[in-house]
């Protein structure tokens, strides 16, 4: 048979067995009727079933000799698992029931000789074993005590069991958070596409599209953001790295700008795309349409891949390693510090956390140092003894990293927790068996102390590797690059941050090491009992957050109305206070009612205040403005909005037209109605202060609530407030709308009257140059005498730009004015390449401006934007022609 699929057979049965077990306990055992897995894998590998059976003559007998070789050689990748064929009775007398590594099954109807598949933990063995081993030595002792006998044997039954339990746990939630195959093919078709895209913008450029990270050393979550790296040729990178050094990212269409790569990614249909140019790393985050996998590209990121070929090394020396990095993994993000933007730890500081524990702080190492290794290695092939320096820019300079590591190593004296390594000729002897709970524990309580946080990997003693550069003063932690050694992977943390991470280590490993022996892994992992966070105003998160609040253009504020000057607070704000003027209105609609939330108390208030007995509807779409009335006054206004309702409608809303808000007709004399002598009220009200729009904008001119006890506003109906609050909402935006026309009509004179000073100016300036000349030639008389006859023309030729065809090349000024301080000319490159040849970008500090030097076609001048935007940031463009 086929080895591959001889691998896949017993592969499959075991995950079959995982996923179906009818065992009543799930932390013991997973059990299956053997016949079940046989029927299943003949329905998947049909062909190769039949080949086994000619073969081997039984499934049992394959799984019985094939298939114990191939789990021995640990070729399957549940290494922590093994299996075991037994008859239902000897299942059911088997000894492990009494040290709870079996449980009954769900199935009553088995037939006591049915062959059953058992998948067992490795660590469950072990565990049973050394009990049967202690049970032996205290013979007499077990059978004078009744349950455990004394308190001390049965806290270590009970912390035995419970590290049992722990193990299997974390066992289970390595295998469910593991991506499926369909994923990860899912993962390697995404690749591909960005590689097609590679290969038609840069042609025989021979980039190629890698994938990094956890989603290539096995240690990827299910929906974990995907690393890919774009590499680029190294004898190409090293020239270019050389040549253009920290200007490398800003290069216009290379792929070493994330903007233009961004722009290339939005063209094969990416979502959510985003350049981060400015990182030590510069990347770009997108989003996969068709998998909505969160994905970052970077280029030439060498030492990110040799990274991951590292951790992947460690990773296949000891089977709880990858258990163990899962388990910190699933912990951090539910307890939201995995995010160095928010002023805590990445994933990849996490997992250098955990190598270095498992390599220094136990008295019995499980793992050694790959960069540093104590014993001989004895590989002619090694990594170490092949791989050369790798040029990298950090901190502005080009550094060469020692980027060595041996991948001979395999080691022995762990049992079954040992991996095979292929090709390992270096033998490393372990020492240290203890189980994955024990070792989470350990790594909780280590890490619990504030003063463990100096790490490195690079020595087996976990010390710093020599560098002056490297302080650990200077951040809360201090995290070692395996690589880069003046990197600190934990500098985006901060003091919040780092208190945070140490606070929820402290919890854990309180819960951990507890007494009660009763925390599942998923109670310690829950979310719900997260500690409170401050704002951490350190963190790029808040940072970022500020700057971009700075960026944005500040939105037009209605200051006509005073009570309305602050447009918009919040969305709740807004929300509620548009049901509450529904609720007062008592409006209607034949549309669903929104449910929202409004207080027992508030709405009591409102409907003993306003006799309002209508239910709470929203309308889904609010109608759109009104035309602007004509020039009238506003009683008649008013007056004759009523009476339009009153005539058109006919229905039970005709109320409006005899309520307060119209005029009333007493004796023939019309008398004002209560909503104008609410008006009067507040008008009479109104500051004698000068300055009163930042008065009344900000404050009421009255106590409001006094007010409303007037018994004559008390008659007011809701409908005429809500009509008053909105009709003067509009005249405010009518108001506002015309003082801002008239404000640009005033400063586009003022521009246009500068830009004609400029223009006499520059003809002055040229004149006086003109005759110096030809003052110098001895001409300067002729000059004088037909000054004034020509002095006409010349003008005419600056200003005229008629004799100038579509197709001719100008050479122009592009002045952008008004531009943010964080603007960089690749940006204004960016935007401006289209519309011809870029000669030169320089910087204008006082004020602060950026003039551009082009030459481009007549017809492309006109198409020059006038006011560009960069990220939400409005500028001023002008172009000069020279």
């Amino acid at each position: 048979m086929n080895g591959t699929i001889d691998i896949q057979i017993v592969e499959k049965s075991g995950f079959f067995a995982f996923e179906n077990s009818i065992s009543l306990d799930p932390s013991t055992a997973h059990v299956v009727p053997l016949s079940l897995v046989e029927q299943y894998l003949r329905s998947t590998f049909p062909a190769a079933f039949n080949k086994l059976d000619q073969t081997y003559n039984s499934f049992d007998s394959f799984l019985k000799t094939a298939g114990r070789d191939i789990v021995r050689a640990g070729l399957v990748s549940w290494q922590q698992w093994n299996y075991e064929l037994l008859t239902v009775r000897n299942y059911y007398t088997d000894k492990r029931h009494e040290h709870e590594c079996f449980s009954n099954l769900t199935w009553d109807n088995l037939n006591e000789n049915s062959l059953l598949f058992v998948f067992y933990a490795k660590e469950d063995k072990r565990r049973y074993e050394a009990e049967r081993a202690s049970m032996n030595k205290k013979s007499r002792q077990r059978q004078e005590m009744n349950d455990y006998g004394s308190p001390s044997d049965a806290m270590t039954t009970n912390e035995s069991r419970y590290e049992n339990m722990l193990s299997n746990e974390i066992l289970g939630l390595c295998h469910n958070l593991t991506p499926t195959q369909k994923a990860m093919d899912s993962i390697k078709h995404l690749r591909k596409k960005i590689q097609n895209m590679l290969n038609s913008v840069w042609p025989n450029m021979n980039y190629q599209v890698v994938i990094f990270g956890s989603s290539a050393n096995s240690l990827a979550l299910t929906n974990a953001d995907v690393d890919f790296c774009i590499v680029v040729p190294e004898s190409r990178y090293e020239q270019d790295l050389h040549q253009y050094r920290n200007k490398l990212p800003k290069l216009p269409k290379s792929v070493y700008n994330m903007f233009f790569l961004a722009s290339r990614l939005r063209s094969i249909g990416m979502r959510g795309v985003e350049a981060i140019g400015n990182a030590s790393v510069p990347i770009c985050k997108f989003v996969d349409p068709h998998t909505g996998l969160n994905c970052d590209i970077n280029t030439n990121n060498i030492l990110g891949i040799e990274n991951t070929q590292l951790i992947q090394k460690y990773c296949d020396l000891d089977s709880r390693i990858r258990p163990l990095i899962f388990a910190i993994k699933q912990f951090v993000k539910q307890k939201n510090i995995n995010n160095p933007r928010g002023g805590t730890l990445s994933s990849y500081a996490y997992v250098i956390m955990v190598l270095h524990f498992l390599m220094s702080k136990l008295r019995n190492p499980v793992i050694p140092s790959l960069q540093r290794l104590q014993v001989t290695c004895t590989s002619r092939d090694c990594n170490f003894k092949s791989f050369k320096p790798i040029p990298v820019l950090h901190n502005h300079q080009i550094i060469k990293c020692d980027a060595r590591y041996h991948d001979c190593v395999q080691i022995q004296g762990v049992g079954d927790y040992g991996l095979h390594v292929r090709g390992a000729t270096t033998v490393w002897q372990g020492r240290n068996t203890d189980s994955i709970a024990t070792l989470l524990t350990q790594f909780f309580q280590y890490y619990s102390n504030e003063n463990n946080y100096t790490i490195s990997i690079i020595s087996p003693d976990g010390e710093l590797f020599p560098n002056e550069e490297l302080y650990p003063h200077k951040d809360p932690f201090t995290i070692q690059d395996p690589f880069i050694t003046s990197k600190n992977v934990a500098r985006s943390c901060t003091t919040v941050g780092a208190r945070i991470i140490i606070q929820e280590f402290q919890r854990a490993a309180t819960l951990l090491s507890g007494k009660d022996f009763q925390y599942h892994f998923s109670h310690i992992c829950d979310p719900k009992f997260n500690l409170t966070r401050p704002v951490d105003t350190e963190s790029m998160e808040f940072r970022f957050q500020q700057r971009n609040q700075r960026k944005t253009t500040t939105v037009r504020q209605d200051k006509v109305v005073g009570y309305l000057g602050n447009e918009k607070q919040s969305q709740t704000i807004s929300e509620t206070s548009k049901r509450v003027f529904d609720l007062w209105a008592g409006s209607e609609s034949d549309a669903e009612p929104i449910p929202i939330e409004v207080t027992i108390t508030n709405e009591h208030l409102l409907r003993e205040s306003w006799g309002v007995s209508s239910p709470l509807k929203i309308e889904r779409s609010s109608p759109s403005p009104p035309p602007p009335p004509p020039p009238v006054a506003v009683a008649a206004t008013v007056g004759n909005r009523q009476e339009g309702t009153s005539s058109s409608s006919g229905s039970s809303h005709n109320t409006a037209a005899t309520s307060s808000g119209s005029t009333t007709k007493t004796n023939g004399k019309n008398e004002l109605s209560p909503i104008f002598h609410l008006v009067k009220k507040i008008m009479t009200l109104k500051p004698k202060s000068e300055n009163v729009l930042d008065t009344f904008a900000n404050e009421p001119c009255t106590d409001m609530y006094k007010l409303l006890e007037d018994p004559v506003i008390n008659k007011i109906q809701p409908q005429d407030i809500c009509y008053l609050i909105a009709q003067l909402n509009f005249l405010g935006d009518a108001v506002a709308g015309k003082m801002i026309s008239n404000a640009v009509l005033e400063h586009q004179q003022q521009y246009e009257q500068q830009q004609e000073q400029r223009q006499q100016h520059s003809a002055f300036v040229e004149t006086q140059e003109l005759q110096r000349a030809l003052a110098e030639m001895g001409l300067n008389d002729e000059y004088d005498d037909d000054e004034e006859e020509d002095d006409d023309s010349y003008q005419l030729n600056e200003t005229d730009e008629s004799d100038i065809e579509d197709e001719d090349e100008v050479n122009i000024n592009y002045v952008l004015d008004n531009v943010p301080d964080y603007l960089e000319s690749y940006e204004i490159y960016n935007l401006l390449q289209w519309y011809g040849r870029i000669r030169k970008i320089e910087y204008i500090q006082n004020p602060p401006s950026w003039c551009v030097r082009m030459a481009m076609k007549y017809k492309n001048v006109k198409l020059l934007p006038v006011n560009p935007e960069f990220d939400g940031f409005t500028c001023d463009g002008q172009a000069y022609i020279i």
